[in-house]
């Protein structure tokens, strides 16, 4: 071993109890996973307007690849998809309240476009999708941060999938949550977004 040698935990996936697993990297490869799904969802359905989904790299290091994405597709609006705390030991505070298998977590936030946070909630609440909230003083620690400024601006808003263990070797998620996360998504686009007229 030698010095800047980068070491990591090896770690192997498994299957738990009640439609959860544990992984490394969970966060973001549950996001991309609920955008494929989402897709799934999507794909028999005709819109007036391009849906594009963006898998960036980086979002950790600085989210160059949301930063440069962004400015390529110019969208008018964007969701960002991430993971965001669970219930688990030692947790105190707001997070100590998020449970895995309650749906995903909808940001609210300064730096988020309102309209957008409370049509993904009406939505949930209309097709009978669990969701939680996460409120955030400002900014969003995601993607979101890069995307609502690039360009011209861009309307934002993030849903989180509630997670145990982030950032370690054995990250952990419900898979109903990642399904949950696809579906609202699916149908917040089937809707129209925020703004249709």
């Amino acid at each position: 071993i030698s010095f800047g040698d980068m070491l990591t935990f090896a770690s192997k996936p498994a299957n738990l109890l009640n439609g959860r697993i544990v992984a490394p990297c969970l966060d973001n490869r549950c996001g991309v996973a609920s955008l494929v799904k989402c897709a799934e969802l999507l794909k028999d359905n005709e819109t007036d307007y391009k849906v594009t989904i963006l898998l960036s790299s980086q979002e950790e290091t600085f989210g160059t690849g949301a930063k440069t994405g962004a400015f390529t597709v110019e969208a008018d609006e964007s969701i960002v998809v991430d993971v965001s705390f669970a219930s688990q030991p030692d947790v105190s505070g707001f997070y100590s309240s998020v449970e895995l298998d309650k749906g995903p977590m909808i940001c609210i936030s300064s730096i988020l476009n309102k309209e957008m946070s409370k049509s993904l909630e009406s939505v949930a609440k209309n097709k009978n999708i669990p969701y939680q909230l996460e409120p955030i003083a400002g900014r969003t620690g995601t993607n979101a941060d890069h995307i609502t400024i690039s360009g011209k601006g861009v309307k934002t808003a993030v849903v989180s999938i509630p997670q145990r263990y982030m950032h370690t070797q054995n990250e952990v998620i419900s898979v109903a949550d990642v399904d949950n996360t696809a579906k609202l998504i699916a149908e917040y686009i089937k809707c129209g977004g925020a703004f249709n007229d």
